[in-house]
Order: C-alpha cells, then sequence, then structure tokens
C-alpha cells in the first residue's frame, strides 16, 4: 500500500517481538504496550500485513471501540 507510512524502528521492533512470541510457542493474546501518539494504529496495520502476506486466506477481526464512551454522554 503506496499510502501507509514507513513504520519507525520501535515500531518494526514491536512488530518482531509478537511475531517473535508466537514463534516461541506462546498462544493467547500478545500485549503491546506503548505511549500515546507512538503508532499503535501503523503498529497493527503492519502486523495484519505482515499476516496477509504469509498467510492470504487468513481472516483478521479488529474490533475497535475507541470513543464508545464518548458518545454515550
Amino acid at each position: 500500500m503506496s499510502w501507509m507510512k514507513a513504520p519507525r524502528d520501535y515500531q518494526v521492533a514491536a512488530r518482531d517481538a509478537v511475531f517473535d512470541w508466537f514463534r516461541s510457542g506462546n498462544q493467547g493474546n500478545a500485549l503491546v504496550v506503548a505511549p500515546v501518539a507512538a503508532g499503535k494504529s501503523l503498529l497493527i496495520a503492519e502486523l495484519i500485513k505482515a499476516i496477509h502476506e504469509q498467510s492470504p486466506s487468513v481472516r483478521i477481526l479488529f474490533p475497535a471501540r475507541a470513543g464508545m464512551n464518548r458518545l454515550k454522554g
């Protein structure tokens, strides 16, 4: 995707750490902790892109609840 920004070094390291975690035989949820404005959405996009490139038939569900509490008023 030409519109995507190139990931920064720490985002690449986080992406690789997630894949390393699963390659080590871990199951369940991998947790990435990053501060505000660290590019977590780009990191998620990078993870999805890498998974899709390796396994195009894999389906990914990404539920997003950001801002839901603000809408309740």
